[in-house]
């Protein structure tokens, strides 16, 4: 008696094979026979199948010879016969798809030295440092025959030379970064540079006014009396308030070159708060043209006891992520901070700058989207 064996069950069978299958690629084949519902041979043979024959004596259940057919592993057709029995082929690997599945297994878990490259599907660098790339095709002739087409093309040189694009693209980028935070930086130096001039001004407008008391005082200056000095230290007053039009004026008149309209709502600072507030603007229009393609700028300015509350926005595209902070931005927010003052940003769902004044004078007049300029 023939049994089938497989998964240590037996099934009643006989067995029939052929070294040369010519109806099956001329591999070696095996047919099972045996008495089994079709559903359950579906699900039985499949490919990789380990079984084998179980060759047994009637009436000697000790005396029987195994024979293991795990070799037969490609599962073929099932056929009905019509009278309660199946045949089924079980083949072995053909040379070629023996070749195919060692090439396959090796691609998978490559031997030592080589290796699979990244972001390069089926390329692999060898040990003697040449890029190899491997592809498996199907094919179908005109007469409708398919093939498997196995190619292995050296791409070294194509693998340099992407590696070295890649390397220059990303040589570039930091390139443009650098010019970036370049351009950020010179507008804030030069912001910086008018600013200390101003203050250089202002300091010799105070020395002459602080020489002049002491002159007076000390009854040296004959002809010039308290109140021309008195009128001398109005000019210095006044200068000192008027440090902050400069930055006013630069403000609008980039605003007028860019295109970009200017919108104050609330009671403006004066003073140093005024200082802030236009240069703060400023960094956010410079930031506003650049990234945003804004055509407008907005600052809400609101008091609240001894600080002033801002919100400046503009109309562009929102940021498509989290923004950090340059040199402009960060120029600006240690000019804040050491100024008493508070400075957020906001980047998503659309850009805001919330900053925090300290309060020290009084504010000037309230506007309602007052200083205006359209570029064009």
């Amino acid at each position: 008696m023939e049994y089938l064996k497989v998964n240590g069950t037996e099934y009643p069978a006989h067995f029939c094979g052929k070294q040369i299958d010519r109806d099956w690629d001329g591999r070696a084949s095996k047919t099972v026979t045996l008495a089994m519902p079709y559903a359950q041979a579906v699900q039985l043979f499949v490919d990789g199948l380990r079984w084998g024959i179980v060759r047994r004596e009637a009436g000697a259940d000790d005396a029987a010879q195994e024979q293991d057919c795990s070799g037969y592993c490609v599962a073929g057709p099932i056929t009905d016969n019509r009278d309660g029995t199946l045949s089924i082929k079980m083949g072995s690997y053909t040379q070629l798809e023996q070749a195919l599945r060692e090439l396959e297994e090796a691609l998978a878990a490559p031997p030592e030295g080589v290796t699979p490259l990244e972001k390069m599907e089926n390329t692999y660098r060898l040990s003697d440092g040449t890029v190899w790339k491997f592809e498996k095709t199907d094919v179908t002739d005109r007469y409708g025959t398919s093939y498997i087409q196995l190619t292995a093309a050296d791409v070294t040189a194509l693998h340099w030379a992407l590696a070295q694009l890649a390397e220059d693209n990303r040589a570039l980028e930091r390139d443009a970064e650098r010019m970036r935070r370049l351009s950020e930086n010179v507008e804030a130096v030069a912001r910086e540079k008018e600013q200390l001039a101003a203050k250089s001004a202002m300091h010799d407008s105070l020395a002459a006014c602080i020489t002049v008391t002491k002159q007076y005082l000390a009854g040296d200056l004959h002809g010039v009396d308290g109140e021309a000095v008195l009128r001398e230290w109005e000019k210095s007053i006044s200068f000192r308030e008027a440090l902050c039009l400069p930055a006013k004026e630069t403000l609008y008149e980039n605003a007028r070159s860019s295109g970009v309209t200017v919108r104050v709502r609330g009671p403006e600072p004066v003073g140093a708060a005024a200082e802030l507030l236009y240069a703060a603007m400023q960094v956010c229009l410079s930031n506003a043209v650049q990234y945003a393609q804004a055509t407008e700028l907005t600052a809400h300015i609101w008091e609240d006891g001894d600080r002033y509350n801002i919100l400046l926005r503009n109309n562009g595209k929102p940021p498509e992520k989290p923004i950090t902070e340059g040199g402009g931005l960060s120029n600006l927010r240690r000019r804040i901070q050491r100024a008493g003052g508070t400075m957020t940003v906001q980047s998503l769902p659309v850009f805001a700058l919330v900053i925090g004044l300290p309060n020290l004078g009084k504010a000037g007049g309230e506007t309602d989207g007052c200083q205006k300029y359209i570029g064009g």
